[in-house]
């Protein structure tokens, strides 16, 4: 039995394919046919991959075998000519490209895969208005594996928005779209590596629309020929509500120029990052202009920027780390940032009037000296 496929539609799919990575167990690439062509998937044991390819098959059989992944991922990248045939042997699959035969040996034994499941009731999700939102959100989420209920971006369906929620118990970010679903009263917490590869794919295939299902302890989307299933983990699901929409009751209140404060807190972070002890935090004081200052054994930062101000802040006991803030302002699209503080227990919040609603909240530390 021999199949045969199109290299650019094999090396397109191996492509996205390798984006999950292996892991010991399932160091495989999974190969089999359907009515309409074959199937090549991936697994790690949370999240499967699998992408439709046209093929040709001679002989009757139907197929389903395992091949080692990095092998076939690396003759598939390297093969050159007009067809890659796959001729399936006693033992063995005998890989052909012009006249370069390999021999590669196959399994059909069962492994940890993640079964594809998808729900009957699917909604279509706008791909722009979806990164859009996660991209506000997901690098504040816990990027270890210490902390597993603040290891994902929270997905929380509403009446009439999708809210998104990441934290790493430093910071919060939150941001919401319109939730334009039949979905209502149904929130989960997308695991961080699964969901960064989600939005990968989404970019590289640039389509418009991805189709989606929950149900069943499980996510699904279907993105033009590639479908994509992820096992949630059984976690606490974060309470946000009392800290995005919780009473606020600000001293000072800030707009100011973004640029102007990356630029400002770059200079600082050259400082605070190069104490022995790690980053130290630079502390603020908010009066006719926004003072911030760090003071390291390597040298002292000081500098002052112009804003629109509301109230005063002056506070030489906490401080903020600036590659907290920098994180928040990378993400935003507006040239004004507005920014609002309150006492030694509360965050820092940061916002913008952009096109997507979005709160940025970074905690304060407690500094080793006070302000210079």
């Amino acid at each position: 039995m021999t199949l045969t496929f199109a290299p650019s539609e094999l090396k397109e799919t191996v492509k996205l394919l390798e984006k999950i990575k292996k892991t010991k167990e399932t160091p495989y690439i999974r190969i089999k046919s359907t009515e309409e062509g074959f199937v090549f998937g991936v697994s790690n044991g949370m999240v499967t991959m699998e992408r439709f390819v046209p093929g040709d098959i001679k002989g009757e059989e139907d197929v389903d075998f395992l091949v080692n992944r990095d092998v076939f991922i690396g003759l598939v990248k390297k093969a050159r000519g007009k067809v890659i045939t796959l001729t399936k042997r006693e033992k063995t699959i005998l890989f052909t490209w012009g006249e370069m035969k390999v021999a590669l040996p196959y399994s059909t034994e069962p492994i940890k895969y993640v079964e594809m499941w998808e729900g009957e009731n699917s909604v279509d999700l706008n791909t722009e208005s979806l990164l859009k939102g996660l991209n506000k959100v997901a690098y504040a989420a816990e990027f270890g594996e210490y902390n597993l209920h603040f290891a994902g971006v929270l997905w929380d369906f509403g009446p009439e928005k999708l809210r998104f929620v990441g934290t790493d118990s430093f910071r919060l970010a939150y941001s919401e779209i319109d939730n334009n679903t039949r979905l209502t009263n149904v929130r989960f917490l997308f695991p961080i590596f699964p969901l960064e590869v989600l939005k990968s794919v989404i970019k590289e295939t640039e389509v418009d629309v991805v189709k989606f299902c929950f149900g069943n302890n499980k996510l699904y989307f279907e993105i033009e020929e590639l479908s994509f299933c992820v096992l949630l983990r059984s976690t606490r699901i974060i309470e946000y509500e009392g800290i995005v929409f919780g009473e606020s009751n600000p001293v000072c209140e800030v707009e100011l120029d973004r640029g102007e404060l990356i630029y400002n807190l770059n200079m600082a972070e050259v400082l605070s990052m190069s104490s022995v002890e790690g980053e130290k935090a630079i502390t603020i004081e908010i009066k006719d202009k926004v003072r911030t200052a760090v003071d390291t054994v390597n040298g002292t930062f000081d500098n002052y920027i112009e804003a629109e101000i509301t109230g005063e802040y002056k506070n030489d006991s906490i401080g903020f780390f600036p590659s907290n803030i920098l994180d928040v302002l990378k993400r935003a699209d507006t040239n004004k940032i507005k920014m609002s503080l309150e006492n030694e227990t509360k965050a820092m919040i940061l916002q913008e009037d952009g096109e997507v609603y979005w709160k940025a909240f970074v905690m304060p530390v407690r500094t080793r000296k006070a302000m210079v």
